[in-house]
């Protein structure tokens, strides 16, 4: 929370956001703070895993596909 004070648009926290939110599996969150940190680092591999994990959650495994091989590019 003290660097998103800082920085509102820090990938890494907003993905460490994400992270504890996939911990207490809440989707929604998990999937907003992943789009957010993507808006402001759009090649942030946690951020990238995350929606993966979002998408695998909603049974969407060619969408979780995707974004797992753009992870592995990063």
């Amino acid at each position: 929370d003290k660097a998103l004070k800082s920085n509102p648009k820090c990938a890494d926290a907003l993905a460490g956001k994400g992270t504890a939110a996939l911990q207490k599996y809440d989707i929604k969150d998990v999937d907003a703070f992943a789009d957010q940190a993507l808006s402001h680092t759009p090649r942030h591999r946690d951020a990238l895993r995350l929606k993966a994990e979002v998408m695998l959650i909603a049974g969407d495994l060619a969408a979780a596909e995707k974004f797992l091989d753009r992870a592995r590019v990063v």
